[in-house]
């Protein structure tokens, strides 16, 4: 029996509706928060974390709330204390975890409040000799936000508005806001020079942040100016 040819070509859209569905559907789960943090806590960074009988976790972005729920699976009752940032409403939380809804793309006062907090929780890990486990994703430059000492909230938000109207992409916009901010750039690193008990490594980090631009990468080697204004 001959099949028509309007029936042979309904049955090849609906292949094609199918084949979409299921890369959609596979591109999502590999895109997952909970898993890729639970595999890297328990694969590549398991010998990190297991410097320390207790950890701190900082939390930040559209994916903070998986993210950590992922850590606290792994680490259980290893969590001395731990923030997330997070876009939504406030979640209640028990000791020694908090919830902190932030602000995306412009930050709020709870931006400022989640970004103490976590610089307070950073601080504590330091002087306990402890591991700070930091987790972020996108959203995180905003949810987390201190100005930068003479610049004010407003202003920060009206520069970073001011940008967004103009059209400025993502690299753009953190070449910018980094210098409006006391958590993102040189104020918030240790000391260069002699030893410290910062240590740094890459857990997993989902950004949405594209590879610099070669000129980018440029300015990246040179020393840094007295204004910080290069990127």
């Amino acid at each position: 029996m001959v099949r028509s040819h309007a029936a042979s070509l309904t049955r090849a859209l609906e292949r094609l509706r199918l084949d979409a569905l299921a890369i959609l559907r596979a591109a999502v789960d590999a895109a997952d928060p909970y898993p890729l943090v639970t595999t890297a806590l328990t694969g590549r960074a398991s010998h990190f974390i297991s410097q320390s009988e207790s950890i701190r976790v900082v939390a930040a972005g559209k994916a903070a709330l998986p993210m950590l729920r992922a850590a606290c699976a792994v680490l259980q009752d290893r969590i001395a204390g731990a923030i997330a940032t997070h876009p939504g409403a406030a979640i209640a939380a028990a000791a020694p975890i908090d919830f902190i809804p932030g602000a995306h793309p412009l930050p709020d006062v709870a931006s400022v409040r989640a970004a103490r907090r976590a610089l307070q929780i950073a601080m504590e890990a330091r002087a306990a000799g402890e591991v700070l486990l930091v987790l972020l994703s996108g959203g995180g430059s905003s949810m987390l936000a201190v100005p930068a000492d003479g610049v004010t909230l407003d202003d920060k938000r009206t520069v970073i508005e001011t940008l967004l109207r103009a059209g400025a992409d993502i690299a753009q916009l953190n070449c910018v806001r980094k210098h409006l901010s006391s958590i993102k750039e040189e104020g918030s690193r240790p000391p260069r020079g002699g030893r410290s008990r910062w240590r740094c490594r890459t857990c997993t980090r989902r950004k949405t942040i594209p590879e610099p631009s070669p000129r980018v990468r440029r300015l990246r080697t040179r020393p840094p100016l007295p204004t910080r204004l290069p990127c």
